[in-house]
């Protein structure tokens, strides 16, 4: 194969992989009207951020602020409208006392997705760029405190949704539709700065293309190999069957912030209609400070790179299930203790 071009990348899990296939992630209608606003509440702003931790389900969170000079106010419902996501997305009532915010963690729901063209999934993804290189450069650790105790990333110097690269699809402005506590409502416009929610779309609307093609999971068994400061943790990466009269090539294993996945068998490697892959990969550890374990998010998440028939490189990003995180975590807890004592 020739070289190919950076690939587009996308975050997933299984439930939300899952959800957007049985969707068909067709276009699908716009969102429904909201009703004019019963009143304007001064002082009261919103901006969407997401936390680190919200990485392993498709969550965004709508941060409200009140300004000191304001009145309190009582929010009794949450529900984002966009026409990316058609369906409104629920969050839960809060409180909101003067000079402070409150972030409401909401669950995105199925996307309206473009139809891809031919070999491609530039539309689903925003004709983001293009590259081999999986590596994850993001910060997993949280950078800013809330109210609400959940250390999403916001707007005071805190890392955008970049962080591996490549040109981000552009923004999608959307509405918070806010239930008071006297029966009235109010809008609130959610621009979508840093593109969190665009990002989200993205990576749902990739991985449904994904996931017609191939399956892609860890197996639930993991072992361990070496030992001292070369142990490590050896999972089995499944690809497919291939699902469609096409054939899927798997490029690669990308680095995360807390392992490089090294695939043991040599890639990329070439899957036809019916075929499955069982790839073995090595966990190496890239970091042992304790700080960055205790804080990461997505050590567990490398981005696999494959491309449909012959078509531009894609990248999913495959989670590891909490349930089979222990060995791993052991591995590297062992490797750094021994490399430790090696230093002196």
């Amino acid at each position: 194969m020739s070289p190919s071009p950076r690939p587009r990348w996308v975050t997933t899990t299984a439930a939300a992989v899952l959800a957007v296939a049985l969707t068909g992630c067709t276009s699908a209608p716009a969102a429904p009207p909201l009703p004019a606003p019963a009143r304007v509440i001064e002082g009261l702003s919103a901006e969407l951020v997401q936390a680190p931790r919200d990485a392993e389900v498709a969550t965004i969170r709508v941060r409200l602020s009140l300004a000191p000079s304001s009145a309190p106010v009582q929010v009794t419902s949450l529900s984002m409208r966009s026409k990316a996501f058609p369906h409104p997305m629920e969050g839960q009532g809060v409180a909101l006392a003067p000079g402070t915010q409150v972030d409401v963690a909401v669950l995105v729901g199925a996307p309206a997705c473009p139809a891809p063209t031919a070999g491609t999934a530039s539309s689903a993804v925003g004709g983001a760029a293009a590259s081999t290189d999986t590596t994850d450069t993001t910060d997993t650790t949280d950078t800013t405190g809330t109210s609400s105790g959940d250390g999403a990333e916001g707007s005071d110097g805190a890392e955008g949704p970049e962080g591996i690269g490549g040109e981000e699809p552009p923004p999608f402005p959307t509405t918070a539709l806010l239930g008071l506590a006297d029966g009235s409502t109010a809008t609130l416009q959610l621009p979508d700065a840093k593109r969190y929610l665009a990002r989200l779309h993205a990576e749902q609307c990739t991985a449904a293309i994904i996931a017609q093609a191939a399956a892609i999971t860890w197996e639930p068994t993991w072992t361990t190999t070496g030992a001292g400061a070369d142990l490590r943790a050896v999972g089995v990466l499944r690809v497919g069957p291939v699902t469609r009269e096409s054939s899927v090539d798997l490029l690669g294993v990308g680095k995360t912030p807390l392992f490089t996945y090294q695939a043991v068998q040599s890639l990329p490697r070439r899957l036809e209609a019916g075929q499955v892959a069982r790839v073995q990969v090595a966990l190496v550890p890239a970091r042992c400070d304790e700080h960055a374990v205790a804080e990461d998010k997505r050590g567990f998440a490398p981005l696999v790179s494959l491309a449909l028939d012959e078509g531009a490189p894609l990248s999913v990003r495959v989670w590891v299930p909490r349930a089979e995180r222990a060995t791993a975590l052991g591995a590297l807890q062992q490797a750094c203790a021994a490399q430790a004592v090696a230093k002196g």
